[in-house]
């Protein structure tokens, strides 16, 4: 048997269907009388769901839900959004950082020292023997 809970968020992902369902109205081939009805019967349909769903889940979950979709509460979701994107990217940094290290460790000892010219004479414009292009 299914749980109140559970239909009760039910309700509530079908209102949001509903409401995504209106993005499909405009492209689907009926008259504009009954595209007015079509769109009505999705925003009708929407709000009875979401409100119907919100009776079965209870007042602390809509308001929950109420502020998650309020414009004047989306600067604290960003900064706690801000705040694990830095530091997804200060452990990327710090996981690239590492492989560099100990790649560069490895081949160091096969690397020759420089010796200020270049192997390439084509490449070494500065003594005036190479081609210039």
């Amino acid at each position: 048997m299914i749980s109140l809970r559970t239909l009760g968020f039910g309700l509530m992902g079908l209102s949001t269907l509903l409401y995504f369902g209106l993005l499909a109205v405009p492209f689907i081939p009926l008259t504009a009388e009954e595209r007015v009805a079509a769109a009505a019967a999705l925003v009708i349909g929407g709000e009875v769901s979401f409100w119907a769903g919100g009776l079965l889940l209870g007042r602390e979950i809509v308001t929950q839900y109420r502020q998650i979709l309020d414009p004047r509460n989306w600067h604290e979701f960003m900064r706690i959004l801000r705040k694990n994107i830095d530091a997804a990217a200060q452990e990327k940094a710090a996981t690239t950082a590492a492989r560099t290290s100990t790649t560069k460790a490895g081949s160091r000892a096969e690397e020759k020292p420089p010796t200020g010219k270049c192997d390439d004479p084509r490449e070494d414009l500065g003594n005036g023997a190479g081609t210039g292009g």
